[in-house]
C-alpha cells in the first residue's frame, strides 16, 4: 500500500481512485493504507517529503510523467511582464 501513498505525495493533482487501484490491484482496500513510503528531510531550512527509491516505478505510473518537479511553469506574457516589473524594482 505504500506505493499508493508515494504516488499521492508525488502527483501534481489528486490521483483518482481508479489510478490508485491499478497500483495495488482490484481486491485491495485503499482505505487500509499503512506505513510511510516517505521520509521527511530538512532542505534549505525547511522540511520536505522524499519518497523512497523503491517506489519510483509506481510514482511514474500514477503521475504519467507529470511530477511536481517537471520544470518551470508556463507563464503568460502578462505574467512575465509583471515579474519583470517586480524584479526591476527589487533591491
Amino acid at each position: 500500500m505504500g506505493r499508493v501513498e508515494a504516488a499521492i505525495f508525488s502527483a501534481r493533482d489528486p490521483a483518482p481512485r481508479e489510478t490508485l487501484a491499478r497500483l495495488v490491484g482490484q481486491g485491495s482496500n485503499l482505505n487500509e493504507l499503512r506505513g510511510a513510503p516517505y521520509d521527511i528531510v530538512l532542505v534549505a531550512g525547511g522540511g520536505q517529503f522524499r519518497t523512497f527509491s523503491r517506489f519510483a516505478g509506481p510514482i511514474r505510473v500514477a503521475a504519467a510523467g507529470v511530477l511536481r518537479d517537471s520544470g518551470a511553469p508556463e507563464l503568460t506574457p502578462t505574467e512575465l511582464l509583471a515579474l519583470t516589473a517586480i524584479a526591476s524594482c527589487s533591491p
